[in-house]
């Protein structure tokens, strides 16, 4: 849902024009399982960084008919990681996505997107620190009708094109339940 919402498109369109630089990495956070909330980040990192091309367990286990832990995460032009929390205590879809120029923060489920800009480090000379620039917020609860209103607006070819890459990011969801659970 979040890929059809225009504040992340718009975003998306501002990551492939270069506005912040090269990929440097990313690191995710998400509860209710690698496939369940775990596919909906990887949506969302495939939209910034291109399509996922592995993804690498790391004390990864069972939990909940899912997979839970950490998972390093590969696509076209960035790589990271991601954590699935076992836990049902909370809530949580975040990304912080480094750039050469700043940084971007996915939050509260997607429905806050801060944007930092890299500055000179007061305190640390040759270093840098970020200062927020802006803050976007994105209204998910319009998800059914942003989606709907890009799939009338979009070719069948976009809307094709999609699909293939969430088919292939679950394709590499089962290839790591695999890894975690040789049969």
């Amino acid at each position: 849902m979040r890929r059809y919402n225009p504040s992340f498109i718009a975003l998306s369109s501002r990551i492939h024009g270069q506005e912040f630089g090269k990929s440097l990495g990313f690191q995710g956070v998400c509860t209710k399982g690698l496939l369940h909330n775990g596919s909906h980040l990887m949506g969302v990192l495939s939209h910034f960084l291109g399509n996922l091309t592995a993804i690498k367990p790391c004390r990864a286990s069972h939990c909940h008919g899912d997979l839970c832990g950490e998972f390093g995460i590969s696509l076209e032009r960035g790589d990271g990681t991601i954590s699935v929390l076992g836990t049902s205590a909370y809530s949580l879809f975040e990304l912080t996505l480094w750039f050469e120029t700043g940084v971007i923060k996915i939050l509260e489920g997607g429905d806050k997107i801060e944007i930092y800009s890299k500055i000179p480090s007061p305190t640390y000379e040759g270093y840098f620190t970020l200062t927020l620039r802006e803050t976007i917020m994105t209204n998910l609860s319009h998800y059914a009708l942003d989606s709907l209103e890009f799939l009338l607006r979009e070719s069948p070819e976009t809307c094709s094109q999609i699909f293939k890459e969430h088919l292939q990011i679950h394709e590499y969801i089962f290839q790591t339940f695999a890894k975690v659970y040789p049969s």
